[in-house]
């Protein structure tokens, strides 16, 4: 059952992942695409993890493990960092690297807290 779980999340992720590139295409040279994703990503992850506790294990591992896992994407973000190195477009590179690395972190941590504050906590502090 969990090995279905978090397929068909995973398989809505990716869709949905997917839906994003489709439709937002480049712009100032940025992807935005993944960029949208990987810190909308951050946001959800952090948020559901600091919400449920192991009594939710099975809805944690459809949306945690499969869909925000397929819908996030390091590697992606990983070809486009190295592309921009390649093209010797070094201001996109550490712009980039910046809004995703610091975006994540922000909004990793203000999920965190939204999370603790509306509902159960996972620590039990």
């Amino acid at each position: 059952m969990k090995y279905l779980l978090v397929g068909i999340g995973g398989a809505l992720g990716s869709l949905c992942r997917w839906g994003i590139s489709y439709h937002w295409t480049i712009q100032s040279g940025l992807p935005f695409a993944t960029l949208t994703a990987n810190l909308l990503g951050s946001f959800l992850l952090a948020y559901f993890y600091s919400r449920w506790s192991a009594k939710y294990e099975k809805s944690y591992l459809f949306i945690a493990s499969g869909f925000l896992g397929s819908f996030t994407t390091f590697s992606t973000l990983s070809i486009e960092l190295v592309t921009f190195l390649i093209e010797k477009q070094l201001v996109l590179f550490f712009v980039y690297f910046a809004f995703t690395s610091i975006g994540g972190l922000l909004l990793a941590w203000t999920g965190y807290v939204a999370g603790r504050k509306r509902g159960r906590l996972v620590h039990g502090d």
